[in-house]
Order: structure tokens, then C-alpha cells, then sequence
């Protein structure tokens, strides 16, 4: 995809949401196995390996406060919460104003013990 065709995702207006204000922000996704107790793959996949192209990516995270600027995650706030299916790797601010603080994340699924 081009850079002119990107389009952000993310937004919640209050409206919708309906909230005077949350204690946790976070980003993620899930997968349901279904009937047949096999998780689908996540993302491409494949499991986080450092390279663009092979796993699925959040990039240029924020989130707003009260005073609707911008805030950047910080390492020392952040949480991770993993299947064993799958895996999330790189939880970082990379220092780029094109990739902000991003991760990587997605794997093959399978049975995973459910």
C-alpha cells in the first residue's frame, strides 16, 4: 500500500463510547476458535520476527487525554497478555515519527489448549 493510501483506525468518539474517562487504554486482537476448538491464525500468521512484512503491526500509537494531546505510550505502563498460540514482540517506541511506538504481533494458531 502506498503512503497516500493509508488510512488511520482507532478512533472512538466519546459519543459512541460514552465514558467520562478510562483508567486503561488498550490494543490487541483475538481469534475464536469456534466449534472446532482450533484457533485460526492471527494477523499473516506467522509469529513476530522483527520484519515488516511477515507479522501484523500496530504502528503509531497514541492516546488522548483530557487536554486532547497525543500521548505516546510509555514502556513502564504496558501490560502484555499472550495465548500460546501466539506472540507479541517488540513493544517499543521506535523513535521514528513514521513508526512511532509500535509491535509486532499474530502466529499460526492451532490447539492450543482451550
Amino acid at each position: 500500500m502506498l503512503s497516500n493510501q493509508l488510512k488511520f483506525v482507532g478512533y472512538w468518539p466519546k459519543d459512541l463510547v460514552d465514558i467520562d474517562g478510562a483508567s486503561n487504554v488498550g490494543w490487541g486482537a483475538f481469534t475464536n476458535p469456534g466449534t472446532t476448538g482450533v484457533n485460526p491464525s492471527m494477523g499473516s500468521g506467522h509469529k513476530p520476527d522483527h520484519v515488516y512484512n511477515h507479522a501484523a503491526y500496530f504502528r503509531d500509537m497514541k492516546y488522548l487525554k483530557k487536554e486532547l494531546e497525543p500521548q505516546i505510550p510509555a514502556d513502564t505502563e504496558l501490560e502484555t497478555f499472550v495465548d500460546p498460540c501466539y506472540a507479541i514482540d517488540d513493544l517499543h517506541y521506535s523513535g521514528s515519527p513514521y513508526w512511532g511506538y509500535d509491535f509486532f504481533f499474530g502466529g499460526p494458531g492451532g490447539s492450543c489448549g482451550n
